[in-house]
C-alpha cells in the first residue's frame, strides 16, 4: 500500500507524469462494515441479493433506500473512510464527504442508517474506457468480447491510456466497475491535506516518464488467460453416489453460505458464485490476524457446497464420492456428466482461502469465477484419461 503527498492538488499531472492507484482500506487500523441484513428484512422483505448495492458506475438515487449498516469489530478505531469489502462503493462520514465532493466528479451521495456514525455511501459514475489491453495482463471470464472488449475477471497487470484519465481524480474503468475503484495523485492529496483515515492506495500504474516501475507490474506475467486444468493418470476408480443424509448436510451448508455472502435460491448459479467470489476476496483482502485457521476452514466448506450446487445446477454435474487408485486422494467430488473430468470443491476454495492457490506470478489467485465459467469450454473436449481432476 502507497501513499504519497505531492506537489500539484489541481490535477492528476505532476510534472508531466501521473500515477494511478487502486482505493481500498487501511484494514490493520480500522474497522470495516457490512449490511445489516437481518435488520433490512424487518423493514423490506427482500432477498439479500436485492439489498446489495451493485454500483456500476449507474444512477442509483431515484430507487434507492438507506441500507441499515452494521460494523464487523475487527478493530476498536472507526476511520473517516470506511471499507464495504466489496469494492464498487465509497463510504464515508458526512465531514469528510464535504471536505472530497468538490473533486470527486460524477458521484451520487446516498443515505445509510448507521448506529455507529454519520456515514454515507458515494456512487462514482465516472466510467471510463482507458485501458490499452494490448500491454496490460488479465484473466479472461470467457472468450466472449462484452461491446468489442475483452470479457475480463481481473487484471494482473494495467496499462492506462493517460490522456483518457485527465480531470478525473476518482473513477472506475468499464471492465471491473462493479468491484474496483482508481483515484490518482490529486485524490490521495486531498485526502492527505485535510487528514481524512481509513484510506489505503495500491499503486497500480504509472506514466512511462517515471523510470521506476512498482515490482507488482514489473515482475507481471506476459500471459493472459491462466489454464486452470490439471491432468492427472488415473487408474480404476469407485465413484458412489451419496446418500440421502449426506446430500442433506451439504444443503444445510449451501443455505448457511447464502446467509453469509446474501444469496438464496432464487439468484441464477452465476450470481451465487459471484457472491461466492466476492466474499472469498473479503477474506483474503482481511487475511492478516483477523481470520484464525478454523474459521478459515469453515468457511471453505460452506462456500464449497454452495459453489458446488453451483455447478451442479448450470453444467448437469453431480455430486459424488471418488475412490481412485492413482493419484488423486479419495474425497466428494464433482463428476461431469460423462466422467471424463472431475473437481474438488472443498480443496479448491479451501486453497484459494488459504492463500496456497499460486499462479504463475507467484501470488495467490482467486479462481471461484473463473473456473465456474470456464467449465463450459469442456463440453465435448475428451482428455486423455477419464476422471481428470480441474481446481
Amino acid at each position: 500500500m502507497t501513499s504519497i503527498l505531492g506537489k500539484s492538488l489541481l490535477s492528476g499531472y505532476h510534472g508531466g507524469y501521473m500515477r494511478i492507484y487502486k482505493l481500498t482500506g487501511d484494514f490493520k487500523k480500522y474497522d470495516v462494515c457490512g449490511i445489516d441484513f437481518d435488520a433490512c428484512r424487518k423493514e423490506r422483505d427482500i432477498p439479500n441479493w436485492d439489498m446489495m448495492f451493485h454500483f456500476d458506475g449507474s444512477p442509483q438515487s431515484t430507487n434507492w433506500w438507506p441500507r441499515i449498516m452494521e460494523r464487523h469489530n475487527k478493530r476498536p478505531k472507526l476511520g473517516d473512510y470506511i471499507d464495504k469489502l466489496s469494492g464498487e462503493t465509497i463510504i464515508l462520514e458526512k465531514k469528510a464527504v464535504d471536505k472530497l465532493k468538490p473533486i470527486m466528479g460524477n458521484i451520487e451521495i446516498l443515505p445509510l442508517k448507521c448506529d455507529f456514525g454519520d456515514y454515507w455511501a458515494i456512487n462514482i459514475m465516472d466510467v471510463l474506457e482507458c485501458i490499452d489491453y494490448e500491454k496490460s495482463d488479465f484473466m479472461l471470464l470467457s472468450d466472449e468480447l462484452v461491446d468489442g472488449r475483452p470479457h475480463i475477471l481481473r487484471f494482473n497487470k494495467y496499462e492506462f491510456i493517460k490522456e483518457k484519465t485527465e480531470g478525473k481524480s476518482i473513477f472506475k474503468i468499464v471492465d471491473t466497475c462493479k468491484t474496483e475503484i482508481f483515484a490518482n495523485d490529486t485524490f490521495i492529496e486531498n485526502v492527505n491535506k485535510q487528514g481524512i483515515t481509513g484510506f489505503a492506495f495500491e499503486l497500480v500504474w504509472q506514466s512511462p516518464d517515471v523510470t521506476e516501475l512498482p515490482e507488482q507490474n514489473a515482475n507481471a506475467p506476459k500471459t493472459k488467460q491462466r489454464g486452470l486444468f490439471k491432468k492427472q493418470k488415473t487408474k480404476k476408480a469407485i465413484v458412489t453416489p451419496l446418500e440421502d443424509n449426506v446430500m442433506q448436510e451439504l444443503r444445510k451448508m449451501e443455505q448457511e453460505a447464502f446467509e453469509l455472502i446474501g444469496a438464496n435460491g432464487s439468484n441464477t448459479p452465476f450470481e451465487i458464485v459471484s457472491s461466492i467470489y466476492a466474499h472469498a476476496e473479503r477474506v483474503l483482502n482481511t487475511n492478516n490476524d483477523q481470520h484464525c485457521i478454523e474459521e478459515i476452514n469453515n468457511t471453505s466448506i460452506l462456500l464449497a457446497a454452495a459453489w458446488g450446487f453451483a455447478v451442479c445446477k448450470e453444467y448437469k454435474w453431480k455430486w459424488s464420492y471418488l475412490e481412485v487408485k492413482g493419484e488423486i486422494e479419495r474425497s466428494y467430488y464433482l463428476l461431469s456428466p460423462d466422467h471424463w473430468y472431475c473437481c474438488p470443491p472443498f480443496y479448491f476454495i479451501t486453497k484459494i482461502l488459504e492463500g496456497k492457490n499460486v499462479g504463475f506470478n507467484g501470488k495467490n489467485d482467486n479462481t471461484v469465477l473463473l473456473l465456474f465459467n470456464m467449465i463450459k469450454n469442456l463440453v465435448g473436449k475428451i482428455p486423455d484419461e477419464k476422471y481428470t481432476v480441474i481446481s
